[in-house]
């Protein structure tokens, strides 16, 4: 649950994406970005949710470690991923 507090700052960053999305790659339906225009709403509450857990649950030194240690992990992971796709680590060699 910890690990979800990313999305107290996913809707910045959808929205951006969905600006640029739509103005690089206009083939796409937009009935496509559903989702995501969902998530512009859904993400704060979800966040809200998850950090009142994290609030009321983690009462030791320890669950506070974890639920930080735990939201560091996930965005050390979404950096991964994005390094590799700008570097381009995710193409496939398909030499057979």
């Amino acid at each position: 649950i910890a690990s979800s507090l990313t999305e107290l700052f996913g809707p910045d960053a959808i929205r951006d994406r969905l600006v640029a999305i739509g103005k690089y790659y206009s083939w796409i339906d937009p009935s496509g970005f559903d989702y995501f225009r969902v998530r512009l709403h859904q993400a704060p509450q979800d966040a809200r949710y998850a950090l009142n857990l994290v609030l009321q649950n983690c009462q030791t030194v320890e669950m506070q470690q974890n639920a930080v240690g735990a939201l560091i992990f996930k965005c050390d992971l979404l950096w991964s991923q994005l390094e590799a796709i700008d570097r381009g680590d995710t193409r496939l060699d398909f030499r057979f």
